[in-house]
């Protein structure tokens, strides 16, 4: 069987917490991306790779092919022992991801909003964002990762947000210590910091050109 394949476009954008999971998980990996650009090139491909829903980012894994960002991450947990097993490491993690989607899914309509009424909007998000990370920060002050001593896909998924948001508004990790600890503790993870410290990792932007809001990683 070849190399995993994992699709998407030339930003860090929904596929960053999933190259950071392979990486953990030691799997060897081609990074196939897409111009953002020229969106066109995917349009006329996707339809006959053979995926149940044709959508960025995906996988292809010798005879499994699928896409979906959450989907696809919990697929590589459960091949690579980072999902979570027993029925209390499942409940907080199931929680705890659809928590973080929820926050990072508003976050995206903040950073491509219209730039005439990005301010609002920021400042929407940030009044709701400034309580929900304090549950975060809450529940991580107890646990070294999500669901205790062990590392799981939910922590990666958590991680690479928190990276995002650390350049977006950089006071919502200071003003929540267990979170900057939380990151730190990652970022020291050996294959994290040999991941980062590599030519395999794309200094790329968060979001897309097109968006109001950008940075690099």
């Amino acid at each position: 069987m070849g190399k995993l394949e994992l699709g998407y476009w030339n930003i860090h954008g929904l596929a960053s917490p999933i190259r950071f999971l392979l990486e953990i998980a030691g799997v060897d990996f081609d990074d196939k991306l897409y111009t953002i650009a020229d969106q066109e090139s995917w349009a006329a491909k996707k339809d006959s790779l053979g995926f149940t829903y044709p959508n960025l980012p995906y996988i292809i894994d010798g005879d499994v092919k699928m896409s979906e960002h959450l989907p696809i991450m919990r697929y590589i947990s459960r091949k690579h022992g980072l999902a979570p097993t027993t029925e209390d490491e499942i409940i907080i993690s199931d929680q705890t991801e659809s928590f973080v989607f929820d926050i990072r899914f508003r976050f995206y309509m903040v950073a491509y909003s219209p730039a005439e009424i990005f301010d609002d909007k920021k400042a929407e998000w940030l009044t709701v964002a400034y309580k929900k990370f304090s549950y975060l920060n809450n529940l991580l002050e107890k646990n070294e990762y999500v669901i205790g001593s062990r590392l799981t896909y939910v922590d990666v998924y958590l991680y690479d947000f928190l990276l995002l948001i650390r350049s977006f508004e950089p006071e919502l990790i200071t003003k929540n210590a267990n979170l900057a600890r939380f990151i730190e503790t990652v970022n020291k993870h050996p294959k994290v910091a040999a991941y980062v410290a590599s030519d395999r990792f794309k200094k790329m932007s968060f979001c897309a050109p097109f968006s109001t809001w950008n940075a690099e990683m």
